[in-house]
Order: structure tokens, then C-alpha cells, then sequence
């Protein structure tokens, strides 16, 4: 498996161009199965991945807030797709371009299917710097995926408390 640093952002880890990851994940949003490629990346086993809940494997620069959005967008019967930043067993990050979809609703379980794959590095900074701005100016997140040109995901975070001031900071995830 390749995992790799940008030659332009060598701090910047991604997965490789070839690289699938995926986790099963159950209603109560914890590990169910997770593939040998996700283990390699994020240098865990799976025996310490199963059964945990997946907010152990965000890295502490992702807002929480995302991952409120991610469990609604799915609770919604939808696809949630960003780059997101992954918290390594090492401590280290990586970054992925993540889909979370739901997957089944039998007798009133929910399951999701979490596939991560390469991102750019453009994206994962523009994404990162969105954090950033989450995390120290408050404001919100709210993903739109569009499906112009094979696929656009929008993550726009925009002014919680904006009755007055509809500013908004918008960041094109895809180019």
C-alpha cells in the first residue's frame, strides 16, 4: 500500500492513488470491519479497531461538529463525502477523501459503510484551514455534494449565530 507525503507539502500524509480503505461501521457508529489497507494506514490493528466508536479515529483538528454533521447526513438517508483528517495510531494524521453512506436499516438498525481513498493535497489544506476557521471563529459546517463534472463536494462552513450578518466562507473541496 502507498502511503506518501506530497513532494510540495511534505508534512501532508495521504493514502496513495491506489489506495481503498473501508470500515463497516454499526447504529451506535462503532467498528464493525475494517479492511487490511485501513489498518496498514492508520496503523492500528483490528483488534483494537473493532467494536470502537469511529470518533477514537478522528484527529483532535477535526471539529466535532463534522462528525454531528456526518451522523445526521446519514440518519437522513444520505451520502456525506470531504476530505477528513484521521487520527494515526502513532499520533500522526492522514488525510482521506471519506464517503460515509448508509448502507442497511434492518428491524431498526442502522449500518454504515465508510470508504476513504486519495485526496489532494490542495483539498486536504483548503479543508484544514476550514478547521481552523470552525474552530476559532465559530463557525458552522454544512456539506453539499454536487454531481457536476464526475462529482464536486462544496464544504461551506458558514456564521452560526448570522441574523444579522449572512457572510458566508465557501471553499471548493474539488477541482
Amino acid at each position: 500500500m502507498d502511503i506518501g507525503t506530497s513532494a510540495d507539502t511534505p508534512e501532508l500524509q495521504t493514502l496513495g492513488h491506489d489506495t481503498v480503505c473501508v470500515l463497516a461501521l454499526d447504529a451506535a457508529h462503532c467498528i464493525e470491519h475494517v479492511n487490511p489497507e485501513f489498518e496498514e494506514a492508520c496503523g492500528y490493528r483490528r483488534g483494537e479497531l473493532l467494536g470502537q466508536p469511529l470518533e477514537a479515529l478522528r484527529h483532535p483538528d477535526m471539529p466535532g461538529e463534522v462528525l454531528r454533521d456526518i451522523w445526521a447526513t446519514l440518519d437522513a438517508g444520505a451520502t456525506w463525502v470531504a476530505p477528513v483528517k484521521w487520527l494515526r495510531g502513532d499520533g500522526r494524521a492522514l488525510w482521506t477523501r471519506t464517503s460515509f453512506a448508509p448502507m442497511s436499516r434492518r428491524l431498526s438498525v442502522f449500518h454504515s459503510m465508510v470508504v476513504s481513498t486519495h485526496v489532494p493535497p490542495l483539498q486536504a489544506r483548503a479543508a484544514e484551514a476550514m478547521y481552523r476557521a470552525m474552530q476559532c471563529c465559530g463557525l458552522a459546517w454544512r456539506a453539499r455534494q454536487s454531481h457536476r463534472g464526475g462529482g464536486l463536494t462544496t464544504v461551506t462552513p458558514t456564521e452560526q449565530n448570522s441574523d444579522t450578518d449572512r457572510r458566508s466562507v465557501r471553499s471548493t473541496m474539488a477541482r
